[in-house]
């Protein structure tokens, strides 16, 4: 069972990543300069999104057993 302290915690930080991105006006969401290495506020979105697709996939090859580090 997931603990709902940690649940609650984890969702506070979405919710907080979504207003963050959301109060940037548009054209400050593809502008580079959010990194030195010059990553946009769109470029940081997508690489989470990246992150959490390959945490999907471990999820399931550990739930399914087949996981390999």
């Amino acid at each position: 069972m997931i603990d709902p302290e940690l649940r609650k915690a984890e969702d506070a930080g979405w919710h907080e990543l979504h207003a963050l991105v959301d109060a940037l006006p548009p054209e400050a969401v593809e502008r580079p300069g959010y990194f030195e290495e010059g990553w946009s506020t769109k470029d940081l979105v997508a690489h989470i999104g990246a992150w959490l697709a390959q945490a999907g996939v471990a999820l399931e090859q550990i739930g399914s057993g087949t996981y390999r580090p």
